[in-house]
């Protein structure tokens, strides 16, 4: 449990700067807290507000194992849809027909409208997305594992739960889907991000210094109660979350980005705005340029940006520069967990960057709740 880190004296502004300075971020944390009376979840480090997920009233059926069955088998897309609850179709690819458990007759290395096989929901459903679910047996033991078995038992685990399934009815669910709060913390950030786990709220702190979930048994848990300065307010957490959903985002330099999405693509504008440089050319436009790509890579993870996205640089008329900028931005990207893939560049500064989707964007996130 965190101390006072005033002595309980009302926290005057130099006092709360004073003690943001000692807030060390540099390894990360993981913050639970509420925000504007909805429950989130954030990665912060020293560069602020890293990654953020909205905690869903509706509880996530990632990692749930049910025994479905399949309605309908689409051989002009080698996906075939199976029923998981009724009326509940998920998605499932045809090519993972050979490691699927049928319960209904014997495997053959094909799947037919009527079989009755075991699968992992790997992503939930969105928009007009249904969900989608694996028969791969190797990540059904890594969810047996997040749950509490072994690594040296789960093959056993999954055996027990094999055999279980054979003896139930269709639309069972045979391994309960993980928590929200546990969601997160497997799928928000690298555990190399953070070092503490950090919450305001009891309730969540209690769950998770019971919990035996592996990746807590790596980190430090805490529970923030100090009455001189909210977690949210030393941390700036309502300022960063204002700034992440703010159309407008502004550069050191003077410049800004303008970030629109669209149903087809998002786009984001780079301009020069304020920058004072008396020099305007083309080392100016590199400058502006390069610390709007640090900036793009950084709103991507932030606002959980997906699908395609054009950036639109400040024009550069030398190519080496281009190039250079391509580079560097590829390699701010590296590290983001959904693997951005940067496409090219044109000769008027557009590029193309496509990110795979995996939860709601955090504007659609805010919205929903």
């Amino acid at each position: 449990m965190s101390r006072s880190l005033t002595g309980g004296r009302p926290a005057r502004e130099k006092e709360v700067n004073e003690i943001r300075k000692s807030t060390d971020c540099t390894t990360g944390k993981m913050i639970f807290t509420k925000l504007l009376d909805k429950n989130v979840a954030l990665l912060v480090n020293s560069g602020g507000i890293a990654a953020v997920r909205v905690l869903r009233s509706n509880a996530s059926k990632i990692g749930g194992i049910y025994l479905g069955k399949i309605q309908n088998v689409a051989k002009n897309i080698d996906a075939c849809f199976v029923e998981i609850a009724p009326g509940e179709l998920c998605f499932l690819p045809l090519r993972e027909a050979g490691t699927a458990h049928l319960t209904n007759r014997q495997p053959d290395g094909s799947l037919k409208a009527g079989d009755e096989l075991v699968v992992m929901v790997t992503r939930d459903a969105q928009k007009t997305k249904r969900a989608s679910v694996t028969t791969d047996p190797s990540r059904m033991k890594q969810q047996l594992v997040k749950n509490g078995s072994t690594p040296e038992n789960a093959s056993e685990a999954l055996q027990s739960l094999l055999r279980q399934a054979n003896h139930k009815v269709c639309l069972t669910c045979l391994l309960a889907p993980s928590e929200v709060i546990y969601e997160v913390l497997e799928q928000l950030a690298d555990p190399s991000e953070y070092s503490e786990v950090l919450t305001d709220d009891p309730e969540i702190f209690h769950k998770l210094s019971e919990s035996s979930h592996p990746l807590l048994q790596q980190k430090s848990l805490r529970l923030y109660d100090d009455p001189a300065i909210s977690l949210r307010l030393l941390y700036s957490l309502e300022r960063g979350m204002d700034e992440a959903l703010d159309t407008r985002v502004w550069l050191k330099c003077g410049g800004y980005l303008v970030i629109e999405p669209t149903e087809a693509m998002t786009v984001i504008d780079v301009n020069s705005g304020k920058n004072e440089s008396k020099k305007i050319g083309e080392e100016t436009y590199y400058q502006v340029n390069a610390e709007a790509a640090e900036e793009v890579a950084r709103q991507l993870r932030l606002r959980n940006l997906s699908g395609i996205i054009i950036v639109d640089f400040i024009n550069m008329a030398e190519k080496e520069n281009r190039q250079k900028l391509l580079e560097y931005l590829k390699t701010l990207t590296a590290g983001d967990p959904q693997h951005p893939r940067i496409v090219d560049m044109t000769p008027l500064g557009l590029v193309e960057i496509t990110r795979k989707k995996s939860h709601p964007t955090l504007a659609e996130q805010w919205k929903k709740i």
